[in-house]
């Protein structure tokens, strides 16, 4: 199955792995507890982001 998310907290909630698609070009794949990470997600919002930490779940917001 394929599925294309642009809101990485509810991709967070409901799958184990992912395909993050940079800017450039370039590409990052595999399980997203080791792909999403605030500067991943900085290079593709192109804004800073913050990790939180909701007991389990990692949510990402914009960092101002």
């Amino acid at each position: 199955n394929l599925f294309v998310l642009h809101d990485i907290n509810l991709t967070l909630r409901y799958f184990s792995h992912g395909l993050l698609l940079l800017p450039d070009g370039r590409h990052r794949h595999g399980p997203l507890d080791e792909i999403v990470t605030a500067d991943s997600l900085e290079s593709v919002y192109g804004c800073a982001m913050r990790e939180v930490r909701a007991g389990e779940r990692r949510l990402f917001i914009p960092d101002d």
